[in-house]
């Protein structure tokens, strides 16, 4: 359902900044230890994630609120910039594909995992569980990190893209005798 919603839509746009400012949080929360932001850690899950990122490892932690804002606004800026680079029917097109690109991997990989967890559910009973309540306990789990790790891998890509424009070749004139 969600997939056929998707190719209804014109544009994806207006949703791009509440995943990043999504990605934004989880990362930060990764990074806080006993309260406050190790900025250190921060740097490097941010390099790990996006490849790049605004702050030095010196620089002084703030609130997580308002370096998530902070962040946010750094790599939605960065997604406008390589999204003026090319027009913008091309570029929700490209936007579109690649979401439904990696919906389409994550699904296949969901459905193998769920297979997988069909054929071994039957285990639970001899834990005295009830196989049919575990197992949609699991599924549901499953899908609920499905969802998050699309959006996720959806936002790596848009943010790590790198925009290479090919410049119209002029024929070179070949010299006359």
């Amino acid at each position: 359902q969600q997939r056929n919603e998707l190719l209804e839509l014109d544009s994806i746009q207006d949703q791009i900044f509440k995943l990043i400012e999504k990605q934004c949080y989880e990362i930060l929360k990764q990074a806080e230890q006993h309260g406050a932001i190790q900025m250190a850690t921060l740097c490097e899950k941010l390099t790990q994630q996006f490849q790049y990122h605004p702050y030095n490892e010196q620089d002084t932690a703030e609130k997580i609120d308002s370096m998530c804002q902070k962040l946010t606004e750094y790599y939605y800026t960065n997604y406008c910039k390589k999204m003026a680079m090319i027009p913008a029917d091309e570029w929700q097109n490209f936007e579109k594909n690649l979401l439904l690109q990696i919906l389409d991997h994550h699904w296949k990989e969901h459905l193998v995992v769920m297979e997988d967890l069909r054929e071994s559910i039957g285990f639970r009973g001899y834990a005295q569980r009830n196989p049919e309540h575990e197992y949609k306990i699991e599924s549901y789990n499953l899908f609920k990190d499905m969802l998050s790790r699309i959006s996720n891998d959806y936002i790596v890509h848009l943010i790590r893209l790198e925009v290479q424009i090919k410049r119209a070749e002029t024929p070179e004139k070949s010299p006359t005798s």
